[in-house]
């Protein structure tokens, strides 16, 4: 089964995001993202896991030895080349931001059973997924409506970081930065 690691911003950082995919999903543009997947920023992903018991503790204990939840902007819109008709808010690349990302993979490896390479550090893209699916001839139009909604900076928090199950969308567990066991 496959899994994603995604951190989840603050309450009105994910509001902010969620007004941008509705405004795309109620003009008919993009499919609806909400069903299944809550804005969010992928750490890594992976077709299994050795131990999903085992990395949930682990996940844990990485969550809550964070100082606390460690801030984000959003500034840019982009795309990713291929199929996919991926557009996305971009996130400002931080040093705080890589190395966060640098150890959460070096636990991530030690569990993960056929890792995807788009997460390697040095290939890492932070980013938040506005639209997926979009035919190439409908990119130019999305970005465009966006471009006229999307606020040049915004700025809030990673406040957790979860396993979740792909496609599904199921939280297998969330856990605060800096904090006590939140999970589902």
């Amino acid at each position: 089964m496959p899994y994603a690691l995604e951190l989840f911003f603050d309450a009105a950082t994910e509001a902010a995001i969620r007004r941008l995919r509705d405004a795309l999903a109620d003009a008919a543009i993009a499919p609806s993202l909400e069903d299944r997947h809550r804005p969010h920023v992928s750490l890594g992903g992976c077709q299994d896991l050795r131990d999903r018991a085992a990395f949930l503790r682990d996940l844990e204990t990485f969550a809550t030895e964070q100082s606390g939840p460690p801030p984000v902007t959003l500034e840019h819109l982009g795309i990713f080349p291929g199929d996919e008709g991926v557009i996305f808010y971009g996130v400002t690349v931080t040093t705080p931001l890589l190395l966060l990302h640098r150890r959460f993979y070096s636990l991530f490896t030690a569990h993960a059973l056929d890792g995807s390479p788009f997460y390697e550090p040095g290939r890492w893209v932070p980013h938040s997924t506005l639209a997926y699916g979009l035919p190439r001839e409908r990119i130019s139009e999305t970005v465009a409506r966006l471009h006229r909604k999307v606020p040049p900076s915004l700025s809030g928090l990673l406040t957790s970081l979860a396993l979740v199950e792909i496609p599904s969308g199921n939280e297998l567990g969330t856990f605060a930065f800096g904090a006590a066991d939140v999970a589902k």
